[in-house]
């Protein structure tokens, strides 16, 4: 796993109180369906999220993620990508 697998898995293990290693690979556990998150636990996260990789997340990257609607299939995985392209963005700026 990336360090940026490991630091958003541990805030989100952090975040729900649940103990990731129940699942074989981290990236592949959905925030709703394994975690079951609601929409006001993604905003909440997305904060969380922003803070701890000094990023911002704006609502149309939320919603591109399905982190803001029923979109059950968002996972740490597509998250930890979510943040590599925009501290990546950043960097090149």
């Amino acid at each position: 796993m990336t360090d940026t697998t490991t630091r958003v898995a541990t805030i989100i293990a952090d975040f729900t109180g649940e103990d990731l290693s129940r699942f074989s690979d981290p990236r592949t556990v959905t925030l709703a369906k394994d975690l079951s998150l609601d929409s006001l636990d993604m905003v909440e996260l997305s904060m969380e999220i922003e803070d701890v990789f000094s990023i911002e997340i704006t609502d149309d990257e939320t919603a591109a993620l399905g982190m803001d609607g029923p979109d059950k299939s968002v996972t740490i995985g597509d998250v930890v990508a979510l943040i590599e392209r925009k501290r990546g963005e950043g960097a090149e700026a």
